[in-house]
């Protein structure tokens, strides 16, 4: 089965503290979701940091509505650099999304990068071109704009 690759990279004209803070902490993964998900932490450790070993489940409703539970779990943690979220369990066969942070100019960027597979075989692969590669795309354009809201480039620390 193909192992899919979505790659984005977002501007964040805050410094490093502040944005390793504000996406190292689960709680702000509703934030960055579009209601249509019905984005829940159902369990998390009670921290405002990720840390390697962390596990995080959730509910997601990602196709009519019908509730699906995810959970994750955290690995290679760098502070104010990078960590990664890997399904245990949830709708794919593989998902590994790797979040890296890097100064840049007057701010951060922010890379994502996720590879995944689809399962159920053949099916999994006609539903990916029928849809889930269009929501992806959706769901990582939706994180860029709540993104830009969060952190509009008119802000006091930023000329």
């Amino acid at each position: 089965m193909p192992v899919y690759k979505l790659s984005r990279e977002t501007f964040i004209p805050r410094d490093i503290q502040t944005v390793w803070a504000f996406f190292s902490n689960p709680s702000n993964l509703a934030r960055l979701s579009p209601a249509y998900l019905n984005f829940k932490i159902i369990h998390c450790s009670e921290t405002d940091t990720v840390y390697n070993g962390m596990k995080i489940e959730y509910k997601v409703s990602p196709v009519m509505h019908i509730p699906l539970r995810w959970e994750s779990l955290i690995e290679d943690v760098i502070p104010l650099r990078q960590f990664r979220d890997i399904q245990t369990r949830g709708p794919y066969k593989r998902w590994e999304h790797t979040h890296l942070f890097e100064t840049a100019g007057k701010g951060v960027l922010m890379k994502d990068h996720v590879l995944y597979e689809m399962p159920y075989g053949i099916f999994g692969t006609m539903a990916h071109r029928l849809f889930v590669a269009k929501q992806l795309k959706a769901l990582f354009a939706y994180r860029t704009a709540a993104i830009e809201g969060l952190f509009p480039a008119h802000h006091p620390s930023v000329p």
